[in-house]
C-alpha cells in the first residue's frame, strides 16, 4: 500500500489572478508526481479551496485536473476545512463528490446514546479504512469531538487513517503558537495514520531532514503554495507526504517539498531617512538584485523623518520591477510610519485566522462582564464571529434570517431565557 497525503491547497486565494493559477499549476504538478509515485489513493485534509464559493475559472481547473486523476484509477478521500466549508454548512466539494472527483469522508450519524458515529469508508483496492472530521471556522469544529462515540472505532480492525482539519496543541511551537487547536486526547485512538490538515508549516519538523518512521503519527504536511505575504516572505512553501506502512505496523512517511518557482525577500529600513532618500533606495535596491523569473516581495518599515507613506511612488518602483522580468511584485507598508503621520499599526500574522486571534487575545477585559473569566469572552466572542459570518440561505427570508440570527445570538451569550421573560413582560 501506498498513498499520497496534501491538504491546504487554498486554491482560489489569491486577488491577483496569475497568483491563482500558479496555485492551480502547483496542484496540478503535486498530482502529477503522485501519479509518477504510482500511489493507491490521495488524502485531501480540508481546504482545498479558499472559500465555499471559489471563483468559476478555480472551478473549471481543478475540475479538470482532478479528472485526470480519477482517470487513472486513482481516488481521493477528503475532508471540508475551515475554509471551503461555510459557516451555512455549504460546501462545493459536495457537487465534486456527485460528479465522482473525489469522496468526502466525513459521513457521521447519530448513535442510540446521542453521540457521533462515523462510518468508514474502505478503499477497494487496499482495503484501508478511512474517516475524519471536517473542519469548521475558529476551531468550533471542536464540539464534534467531544461528542464522538469512539469505541467502534477503536475496535475496528485493519490499517485505518483519520482525516482531520484542525491543530493539535501538543505539537504547538512558538511559530504556530496563535493557532486554534485541540488536546491530542480528544483524537479517537486506534489509528495507524492521523492526515492532519490546517496548519501550514509542515510539522513535525523533522519530516524535512528524512523519512520518518512512527506509529499511528499526526503528520501536517503543509500548504501547497503561499497564500499570502507573510507565507511567500518567509517562504513558507509546503510539500506533499508519499506514506507506505511497515512491518512492525507503523507507517514510513517521506515529505516532498512544493517548490515550482523562486521567491526573492526585500526589506529596506526607512528608519530617520527622509522620504526622497528612501524613494532612491528601494529603485536601488530594484536594480541590483536578480530578479528574472522570480516573485518579489518588498517590505518597508520604520520611521521616516519626514515626508509621508503615501508619498512613495510604488508605481515607478512596480514598473521598474517588471522591467527586470519579475514574475509578480507584493509590496507591505504596514510598519512604516513618519514623524509628520501617526498610523494605528494592524495586528500582523501569517493567517486571517492568526491576526483575528491576536485581535481577540489583545484585547480582552477591556469590557468586564460579572462571571467572565478570559477564557470564557474568548470563546463567546469567537462563537458570535462565526453566527455573524452566516449567510442568508437562497430560499431564506429576511425575517426569519433575522430571527434565527437573533436567537443564536441570545444562546451564546446565555440569556436567551431572560429576553424571554423581558418581552413576555
Amino acid at each position: 500500500m501506498k498513498f499520497a497525503h496534501l491538504a491546504d491547497v487554498h486554491l482560489g486565494c489569491w486577488k491577483d489572478s496569475s497568483m491563482n493559477e500558479l496555485g492551480t499549476k502547483t496542484l496540478e504538478a503535486v498530482m502529477r508526481k503522485v501519479l509518477e509515485d504510482q500511489v493507491d489513493f490521495i488524502l485531501i485534509s480540508g481546504d482545498l479551496f479558499d472559500s465555499s464559493y471559489p471563483p468559476i475559472n478555480v472551478l473549471k481547473e481543478t475540475a479538470r485536473i482532478l479528472r485526470h486523476v480519477r482517470e487513472k484509477g486513482i481516488p481521493i478521500y477528503i475532508v471540508a476545512g475551515s475554509h471551503d466549508y461555510s459557516p451555512t454548512e455549504k460546501t462545493i466539494l459536495k457537487v465534486f463528490e456527485e460528479a465522482d472527483l473525489l469522496v468526502d469522508v466525513y459521513k457521521a450519524s447519530d448513535s442510540e446514546d446521542g453521540k457521533i458515529k462515523l462510518t468508514f469508508t474502505v478503499d477497494e483496492r487496499t482495503g484501508a479504512k478511512i474517516t475524519g472530521i471536517l473542519g469548521r471556522i475558529r476551531g468550533t469544529d471542536v464540539e464534534l469531538y467531544r461528542e464522538l462515540e469512539r469505541e467502534s472505532l477503536k475496535k475496528e480492525k485493519g490499517f485505518k487513517i483519520f482525516i482531520l482539519h484542525n491543530f493539535i496543541s501538543e505539537l504547538k511551537t512558538k511559530e504556530t503558537q496563535n493557532y486554534d487547536s485541540f488536546p491530542k486526547s480528544l483524537l479517537p485512538e486506534g489509528f495507524n495514520y492521523y492526515a492532519g490538515g490546517h496548519l501550514h508549516i509542515p510539522t513535525p519538523e523533522s519530516m524535512r531532514k528524512g523519512p520518518l518512521k512512527s506509529t499511528s503519527p499526526i503528520i501536517y504536511p503543509g500548504c501547497l503554495f503561499p497564500t499570502d505575504f507573510g507565507e511567500l516572505e518567509s517562504g513558507i512553501f509546503g510539500g506533499y507526504c508519499i506514506v507506505e506502512p511497515t512491518q512492525n505496523e507503523g507507517v514510513l512517511v517521506q515529505w516532498r517539498e512544493v517548490h515550482l518557482i523562486d521567491v526573492l525577500p526585500l526589506h529596506l529600513s526607512a528608519q530617520g531617512k527622509p522620504l526622497k532618500a528612501v524613494q532612491e533606495e528601494l529603485k536601488g535596491l530594484l536594480k541590483t538584485k536578480d530578479m528574472k523569473g522570480k516573485i518579489v516581495t518588498l517590505r518597508v518599515d520604520g520611521e521616516m523623518s519626514s515626508g509621508s507613506p503615501a508619498d512613495i511612488d510604488f508605481r515607478e518602483l512596480t514598473e521598474l520591477a517588471f522591467k527586470r522580468e519579475v514574475v509578480n511584485f507584493f509590496r507591505n507598508t504596514q510598519q512604516l510610519t513618519s514623524k509628520e503621520s501617526v498610523v494605528i499599526q494592524p495586528a500582523i500574522g501569517f493567517t486571517r485566522a492568526e491576526i483575528e486571534a491576536k485581535v481577540i487575545r489583545e484585547n480582552l477585559g477591556q469590557v468586564k462582564v460579572t462571571a467572565w473569566d478570559k477564557e470564557t469572552e474568548e470563546r463567546v466572542i469567537k462563537d458570535l464571529l462565526e453566527k455573524c459570518s452566516q449567510r442568508r440561505g437562497g430560499d431564506q427570508k429576511v425575517k426569519d434570517y433575522d430571527a434565527e440570527k437573533l436567537d443564536l445570538f441570545l444562546k451564546v451569550l446565555g440569556i436567551k431565557q431572560i429576553w424571554e421573560e423581558y418581552n413576555e413582560g
